[in-house]
C-alpha cells in the first residue's frame, strides 16, 4: 500500500478572450482593414459621384488614377464610421470643392439627429431676402418669440439665426433659389448650430456652400486694410469734436440771431461778442436801458456769451492754433475695465471673414464672463456683434463698422 497522497487535479479556469478597440477607427488594425476593403469595393462602383472619381471642369474631366480613387472612397468611409451611418449612403452625398470633402446639409441634419439625438426646431419670420431663420433646440413658446431679434440670443436657450441675404450664395449651380430658400434656410442653419453647440459632429465636414462662401474670390472681396485697431482709434479721436475757431464763431454767429430784439440789449450782446472782457462795464454804463430793461436782459434766456462764458469758448493767451481736447465722459453704465475689455472683443472679431466664425467668436469671448441681459455692456457688446456680421456679408463697410464699434465702446 502506498502511502503516496492523490491530490485531486483542479480544473483550469476558461482563457478569457478581450477584445481591445480604439476609439479611433483608422487606428484600431483590425477596424481598418475593414474599412480598407469597404473602400475598395466603393472605388469600383460605377455609381460613385463624379467629384471623387474625376479631375477637371466639365468637359475638361478626366479619370483619377483607382489609388487616388481608393484613397478618396476610405475618407468617405472614415467619416461614415466615425458618424454610425451606412458608407455608401454617405458617399451618395459627398462632393469636393476646393480640394476638401463637403457634405450636403440634409446629410448633416441627419447626422445630429441621428448621433446626438438632438431634433431641431425652427421658426420663419419676413419674406425675400428678408426671410429669417431662428435655429433652437427647444420648443418656440410665446415667450421665446417675443424675444427673437437678429444676433440676439435669449439667456437659456442655444439658438441661432441669420436671413437669406446674409447666407445665399450666387454663382454657378447655387442651390439658393427662391423655392428653396426654406430648405437651405434650414441646412445652413443646421450646420451653423452644430458647428457652435455640438462641434465635435462637425471636426473637419465641411458643406458645399460653405466652401462658396470661403472661396477666394470672396475672402479678396472681404478683405481689410492691414491697419492696427490703434491707428484707427488715434484717427478717430483726431476728428471727434474739441475746441474749434469756426465752431466757435458758427455758436457766437448762432446766438446774435437768436438774442432779444431790445436794441440796448443788441448793443449791450454784440459789444460783449468783440470784446467779452469789457461786457460788465458796458452794462453798468448803459444809461438809456434802465431797470425795466435790464430786468428784461437778465430774465431774457440767450447763447450769446457773458461775463462768465469766454473762457469756454475763447482759448488761452498763448494758446492760438493748438487745439484742446475735453476729456471724454464715459459712456452711462460702461466702466474703464468694460470699454478694455470691448475693445479686446472687437479685435478678436476682426480678424474673422465669415458669419459663423463671428458667432463662434462671440460664443467662446463671453463664456464665463456673467454677461447680463439688458446691462450696457451686453448691449454694447450686442451692437459690436451686429456691426461685425454685417461687415462680414458686405452689408457695411468696413470703415462703417468701425465707427459703430468706435461708438459702443465710448
Amino acid at each position: 500500500m502506498s502511502n503516496v497522497a492523490v491530490i485531486p487535479e483542479q480544473p483550469r479556469p476558461p482563457r478569457q478572450s478581450i477584445e481591445v478597440i480604439d476609439p479611433i477607427p483608422v487606428l484600431d488594425t483590425s477596424r481598418f482593414e475593414h474599412m480598407q476593403r469597404i473602400a475598395s469595393v466603393m472605388a469600383k462602383s460605377s455609381l460613385l459621384p463624379d467629384s471623387l472619381t474625376m479631375i477637371g471642369k466639365k468637359e475638361a474631366k478626366e479619370p483619377l488614377p483607382f489609388e487616388q480613387v481608393l484613397a478618396n472612397t476610405f475618407l468617405v468611409v472614415n467619416q461614415a464610421v466615425r458618424w454610425g451611418l451606412d458608407p455608401f449612403a454617405v458617399a451618395q452625398c459627398v462632393s469636393v470643392v476646393h480640394g476638401k470633402l463637403c457634405y450636403e446639409g440634409k446629410l448633416v441634419a441627419a447626422v445630429i439627429e441621428a448621433k446626438a439625438g438632438i431634433r431641431l426646431k425652427h421658426f420663419f419670420v419676413g419674406e425675400g431676402e428678408s426671410r429669417r431663420i431662428y435655429v433652437s433646440d427647444v420648443e418656440f413658446t410665446a415667450e421665446i418669440v417675443s424675444q427673437l431679434k437678429p444676433g440676439v440670443r435669449p439667456l437659456g436657450t442655444r439658438m441661432f439665426d441669420g436671413s437669406v441675404a446674409e447666407w445665399k450664395t450666387t454663382g454657378a449651380g447655387t442651390p439658393w433659389s427662391p423655392k428653396n430658400s426654406d430648405r437651405m434656410l434650414i441646412y445652413r442653419g443646421t450646420r451653423d448650430w452644430t458647428r457652435i453647440y455640438e462641434p465635435a459632429l462637425m471636426l473637419g465636414v465641411y458643406t458645399e456652400d460653405e466652401m462658396m462662401d470661403l472661396s477666394d474670390n470672396a475672402r479678396a472681396t472681404r478683405a481689410r486694410p492691414a491697419s492696427s485697431m490703434a491707428e484707427r482709434l488715434a484717427v478717430a479721436r483726431q476728428a471727434d469734436a474739441g475746441f474749434s475757431s469756426a465752431n466757435v464763431e458758427a455758436e457766437i454767429s448762432k446766438a446774435i440771431t437768436k438774442a432779444p430784439t431790445s436794441p440796448g440789449a443788441d448793443q449791450a450782446t454784440a459789444t460783449a461778442v468783440e470784446n467779452p472782457a469789457t461786457a460788465k462795464t458796458l452794462e453798468q454804463a448803459s444809461p438809456e436801458a434802465g431797470d425795466a430793461g435790464a430786468v428784461q436782459d437778465r430774465d431774457n434766456v440767450s447763447t450769446a456769451p457773458t461775463q462768465s462764458e469766454p473762457a469756454e469758448l475763447v482759448p488761452p493767451e498763448g494758446s492760438a492754433g493748438v487745439e484742446e481736447r475735453p476729456a471724454e465722459s464715459p459712456s452711462v453704465g460702461l466702466s474703464s475695465d468694460d470699454r478694455e475689455l470691448l475693445r479686446f472683443y472687437v479685435e478678436e472679431l476682426e480678424a474673422e471673414r465669415a458669419d459663423y466664425a463671428i458667432e463662434e467668436v462671440r460664443t467662446r469671448f463671453w463664456k464665463g464672463k456673467g454677461l447680463e441681459k439688458g446691462s450696457a455692456l451686453a448691449t454694447a457688446a450686442g451692437a459690436i456683434t451686429d456691426a461685425h456680421r454685417k461687415r462680414v456679408t458686405a452689408e457695411i463697410t468696413i470703415d462703417e463698422c468701425d465707427k459703430r464699434c468706435r461708438e459702443a465702446t465710448r
